[in-house]
This record gives structure tokens, sequence and C-alpha cells, in this order.
């Protein structure tokens, strides 16, 4: 026998329920204001401003897409910390999309550029369009970033922001992969946060002595008297580790990192990977309180 299909009946808030109605995928979708139709910005231009404004995109769109970048790595980070749905989920994928194709623009754009008569309008033009299509791309995308944004990290603590403050976009982007791939080898993020939070002593003690070591064997010999093991941990012996004294420990390397110098290069790299090993535990238990976790 063959069954009927199922119509589920949504009833929006202040609004009568209208007999079978069904949600539309386009509902989800951050809702955009009604654009005008699309007039190209370049239409005008001679052969020379459009010559300019290539060598323009192609030399500054990196950094003028630095923030937009920064912001996207910083949901993809901390979206284990909010209450995801539906509509988050379909928008920031729909964003990811497009910072996919955005990310590679000013780099397939030169190399296009460099393979065309620059005196020759048609081809010209053919970048031009490539332009326009990627700043509105870039609009959209942004448009929608901004509202995930705003809907779902409005209130982002201040411990977690002054965590990324000084990463650039790409960073983030490797740190948000690897926390994200941490968390998933866990039943969630509860079980995670657990795990960290009981058996991370032994790598914060090996993290802490290897930056001691540096500061030991570097050329700057008052380093290692001020920022000696009594600094950074009271013991070696740590049983587990309080979301206060994860914050402090950190702020500690983060100034040492910034103030310090001259360290010797392969004892630096020894105290790095630890570092990145244990930075990556650290944004766990970040994530773990943007979600509430310490109430």
């Amino acid at each position: 026998m063959k069954r009927n299909k199922e119509v589920i009946d949504i009833t929006l808030s202040g609004q009568p329920k209208m007999k079978k109605a069904q949600a539309n995928l386009g509902d989800f979708y951050h809702e955009m204001k009604e654009i005008k139709k699309d007039v190209d910005p370049y239409l005008e231009y001679s052969l020379d401003q459009k010559n300019e404004k290539i060598t323009k995109f192609i030399n500054e769109f990196d950094n003028t897409s630095e923030p937009f970048f920064k912001r996207l790595y910083t949901i993809i980070l901390f979206q284990e910390g909010i209450k995801k749905d539906l509509k988050f989920k379909i928008n920031i994928e729909q964003v990811s999309n497009s910072s996919i194709i955005l990310k590679e623009a000013s780099k397939t754009l030169k190399a296009e550029y460099e393979s065309i008569d620059k005196a020759n309008v048609e081809e010209v033009d053919v970048i031009i369009d490539k332009i326009s299509s990627y700043e509105k791309e870039f609009k959209e995308a942004n448009a929608i970033l901004n509202y995930l944004y705003d809907a779902y990290f409005r209130n982002i603590k201040m411990t977690s922001l002054a965590a990324i403050k000084d990463k650039k976009a790409y960073e983030l982007e490797g740190l948000a992969r690897e926390v994200n791939d941490l968390i998933k080898n866990y039943n969630n993020l509860e079980h995670a946060y657990y795990d960290i939070y009981y058996y991370s002593g032994d790598l914060i003690v090996k993290t802490v002595k290897a930056l001691v070591n540096c500061l030991e064997k570097g050329k700057n010999k008052s380093y290692a008297t001020i920022y000696n093991y009594s600094y950074f941990l009271k013991s070696d012996a740590i049983l587990n580790f309080e979301f206060k004294e994860w914050i402090a420990l950190f702020n500690k390397f983060k100034f040492i990192m910034k103030t310090t110098s001259n360290v010797e290069l392969y004892d630096y790299l020894q105290f790095s990977e630890l570092y990145q090993k244990l930075e990556k535990r650290y944004f766990v238990i970040l994530i773990f309180y943007e979600l509430g976790g310490g109430r």
C-alpha cells in the first residue's frame, strides 16, 4: 500500500494556523534586505580604470577580507558552545561555501590577469565581471555572517575573545578544525571537558618545564630568574586544573611569548609543540564554559 506523504503543521507565533501549512526551506535562511536590481558598478569605467581596479582588488582583497574570515572561524571554533538550530546550520554552511570561493579569489584572479592582454577591453572585462561576482558573494556572505554573530555570539565571554585576540584568520581556521576534531573524539562536549579537566596535569607540567628550559638556555639570563617554574605553577603534582587556573596560565604564556626573545630555536620548537596540544584543550574548556558548563 502506498503511504500518504506526511505533512507537518507549523504555527508561527502571532499568526493564525493555516491548514496543511508546510515549512519552506527558504524560511530557515537569513532574510536579506530586498536588493535592487544588479547594476554593473564598473560600466562607466575606462580601460585604465578597470586595470587599476583589478590591480587594487588583487593586492588588497586578502587584507580587506581578513576580518570576515576571522569572524567566520571564530564562530566555527566556538560553535559547540551554543545551542545550534537548523537556521544556524544552514546559514553557516552557506557562508562556509562562500568562504571557499573567496579565499582563493585574489590568487585566482592574479594568475588569470597575468595571462591576458591588458590593452584588450574584452579580456579585461572578463576579469572585471569576476570581481563583481566576488564582491557580490562577499557582501551577501558578510551580511549572513554578521547576522549569525549577532544572533548566536553576542554574549561571547571576554575570556574567549581575549584567547583569540592576536590570532590571524589562518591560525583560527587551523585551531577550529583541530579543536572540533578533538571534541569529536568524545561522545559530547561535556565528556571532552571532564576528561581534559582530570587528565591534563602531565601535559601542563611538561609544557611549563619546556618553556622554563627555553628561558634558561636563552641569552637573557634574567628571564630564567624571573619566570621560573614557580612563576607558572605551585606544584608539579596536578590532579585537576580549575577554570581560573587555565586562564591564569595561558595569560602568563602569552605575556612571556610577547615579551621575551633570543631563545634557542630547538628548545622553543619543543615548547611550541606541547603548547599547541595544551592550547587545544584550553579551548575545549573555554567552549564548555560558553555553553554554561560552569554554572
